[in-house]
């Protein structure tokens, strides 16, 4: 099970290391605390990317 967990985050950040590649999106969440953020648009729009950017952003600073 530990061994799944492992290839999962190591995957994870792989991912995590292409969005550097992608265009940046100026729209930032509002820094607000306990409230859940969710992104609307159109199919393609780029949703996905700045989720991982956000949490990547959110990784850098916590140091998990």
């Amino acid at each position: 099970m530990e061994s799944i967990l492992q290839t999962l985050q190591e995957e994870f950040h792989k991912t995590l290391s292409f969005t550097e590649k992608s265009t940046t999106r100026l729209y930032k969440f509002p820094e607000a605390q306990n409230i859940i953020k969710i992104a609307v648009g159109m199919r393609r729009s780029g949703k996905t990317i700045f989720y991982f950017r956000q949490y990547g952003d959110y990784y850098q600073k916590t140091s998990l």
